[in-house]
């Protein structure tokens, strides 16, 4: 079993809407996902939302698609100009940015360091592997605690075009890897028990298995929260690799906006089992 919870290799976003903006001064109700997510400790951890700046210096105006419009397609290969992992953009400026990140960084203890880090060494929950980004279901091998805290990986895409109607974003799992994302529950023991787990100190045993789709634009205050989707494992097994999402009707993207999509993972076990030893 790899310490990986799931990967991504290839991202597109298919353009075939025409609302109006979101626009809203609310925060993001991570409630919906967990109450666990509203404690000002994972602040820090969640993903964010570009700024308008940030998205034009990817595609300034003069930007044409190298596959043709209006359909937008590009593997993640030319690290770091094409993703960043764990950078300290404090949102505020463009340097740097780059179409793909992910994130966050976690400081690990005695239970979480990799071999041979000093303890409290900060660490990143996500990497490259041979263009695909991974993210990390632990930061050490077999060993390690399980991580229940937030991890993530976010694209950002070029501006919507004229006489978009709807869109599809689409992605492919690597296909070294199956997604290892079983859930706060991973025992198979009946409803409302709970698995005795070796986890971190964050965990919500009642989070489903699959990764949380987090849909916005550039310069928008709110994530728009999908449910959690499920059976990229299965998908993996039967070899079904490309997954298409439709996008929720509720994000009313609107000509001219940079769509943002993130993909997140949370209290998601690397393992399944349907014997609780005690």
């Amino acid at each position: 079993m790899t310490t990986h919870a799931s990967s991504w290799r290839i991202i597109v976003f298919l353009t075939t809407l025409t609302t109006t903006t979101l626009a809203t001064n609310t925060p993001t109700d991570w409630s919906t996902i967990s109450t666990l997510l509203t404690n000002s400790s994972l602040t820090s951890q969640l993903p964010t939302i570009p700024t308008i700046p940030q998205a034009t210096s990817l595609y300034p105006p003069t930007f044409t698609f190298s596959n043709g419009a209006p359909f937008a397609s590009y593997s993640i290969a030319d690290f770091p100009t094409t993703a960043s992992f764990c950078d300290s953009d404090d949102g505020n400026t463009t340097n740097q940015f780059t179409a793909a990140r992910a994130g966050p960084s976690e400081v690990c203890d005695p239970a979480t360091c990799v071999s041979g880090l000093p303890h409290h060494s900060i660490q990143c929950r996500a990497g490259l592997n041979d263009k695909a980004i991974l993210l990390k279901g632990k930061l050490g091998t077999y060993w390690s605690k399980a991580l229940g805290t937030p991890a993530w990986a976010q694209f950002v895409f070029p501006a919507v075009p004229e006489g978009s109607d709807e869109f599809h974003f689409r992605f492919t799992l690597d296909s070294r890897y199956r997604p290892e994302l079983y859930g706060g529950n991973a025992c198979d023991i009946g409803d409302g028990e709970q698995c005795v787990l070796c986890t971190g100190d964050v965990w919500d045993y009642t989070i489903q298995p699959g990764v949380f789709l987090l849909w916005s634009a550039a310069g928008r205050d709110i994530f728009v929260i999908d449910e959690v989707l499920g059976g990229l494992g299965e998908a993996w097994d039967d070899k079904d690799l490309v997954q298409t999402v439709k996008v929720p009707d509720a994000l009313e993207l609107e000509v001219g906006e940079f769509p943002v999509v993130t993909l997140m993972t949370f209290s998601q076990y690397s393992g399944y089992v349907s014997v609780v030893k005690f």
